[in-house]
């Protein structure tokens, strides 16, 4: 996922080919999507963007590699838990087959796989240093940027914003750099490690919304989201080798609901940390709350078990329920318009 805030939402959202390809391929985006895994983005307006530059011999991250490695250690440990896995998603094929995602034998093997993927993403992080996530996410910007991003002046705008936020990070001596692409819509997102990529969109928002809009990326970035999300999908790769039907069997539909789920789970996540680092610079979380509603508002959206962002409303409604407030009356909910 690139871990990605609005759903402004990486978890991510759908996959990185969204940021790499469709974002900057001149294509109308009119939809949300950005993850904790950093493989998604978030895009509001639907403008038409430059053609990006292809990415050609990309390196091999050193990352990737590395979470590959501990992972195939993990699943040797925890071949049980694999193989339990794998049988839950035997049992639901039938179900996932019809297209009955909440069938309960669905929602089991869901279950077991998330638990693997959080308990994996638990044991293996603390053997992961920073510093790789550091150098993956330079490595995914070589290429990236076109000559009119990340202006002098909209990246000295956004650090100004971002610095403070970083006082009660997780990471030791966490350092963020703001990278502003010359985009009109609504877009952030994070690679982990030490950049933050959002559009001129974003800062052209009030700035308190602006201000909050980091935050919540910079919290995927303090929790480890997309190292925890390529955690995950290094696990479906093993979990679809020990299946043997070259991801035709039923456990690479189970293994990706329960990314989508983790995913979702990351932005509720990152919300709740993101007025943590408000509050640590001396903000309250209307700004947050703010961006939210006002994003909602714009484009409102169906959840849905294939989504790795939860909806607005959803985040709205459970950023209010943390925080012990409520959000009709104290924080102004706007309802989605196909519940009116």
């Amino acid at each position: 996922m690139d871990a990605g805030i609005l759903p402004i939402g990486s978890s991510h959202a759908s996959s990185s080919k969204t940021v790499a390809g469709s974002l900057r391929d001149g294509k109308k985006l009119d939809s949300l999507t950005s993850n904790a895994s950093g493989e998604d983005a978030v895009v509001l307006g639907g403008e038409e963007t430059p053609t990006l530059k292809p990415q050609k011999d990309r390196p091999v991250h050193a990352l990737k590699e590395h979470i590959a490695r501990l992972v195939q250690g993990f699943a040797e440990r925890e071949s049980s838990r694999f193989r339990t896995v794998l049988s839950a998603s035997v049992e639901a094929a039938d179900a996932l087959a019809a297209k009955e995602y909440h069938a309960p034998s669905v929602q089991k093997a869901v279950s077991c796989a998330l638990s693997l993927y959080k308990d994996a993403s638990e044991t293996l992080i603390p053997e992961i240093p920073f510093e790789e996530e550091v150098v993956d996410s330079r490595e995914f910007l070589e290429g990236f940027l076109l000559p009119n991003d990340n202006s002098p002046e909209d990246s000295a705008r956004c650090q100004k914003l971002l610095d403070p936020l970083l006082r009660t990070s997780h990471v030791p001596g966490l350092k963020l750099k703001a990278v502003v692409l010359n985009e009109p819509g609504f877009m952030a997102f994070g690679k982990g490690g030490e950049n933050l990529i959002l559009s001129r969109g974003i800062l052209d928002l009030p700035e308190e919304q602006s201000r909050a809009g980091l935050a919540h990326e910079a919290a995927h970035n303090d929790l480890r989201h997309f190292t925890a999300v390529r955690i995950a999908m290094a696990i479906q790769k093993v979990l679809i080798e020990i299946e043997g039907k070259g991801g035709k069997g039923p456990v690479k539909g189970i293994a990706q609901l329960a990314e989508n789920s983790l995913q979702r789970e990351q932005e509720f996540e990152a919300d709740s940390r993101a007025v943590e680092l408000l509050q640590g610079a001396g903000y309250g979380p209307e700004g947050l709350v703010g961006l939210l509603a006002h994003l909602q508002a714009e484009a409102p959206d169906d959840g849905n078990i294939f989504s790795d962002h939860p909806t607005m409303e959803e985040r709205l409604r459970t950023l209010a329920a943390s925080k012990g407030r409520d959000p009709h009356a104290e924080w102004n909910l706007v309802p989605s318009p196909h519940r009116r």
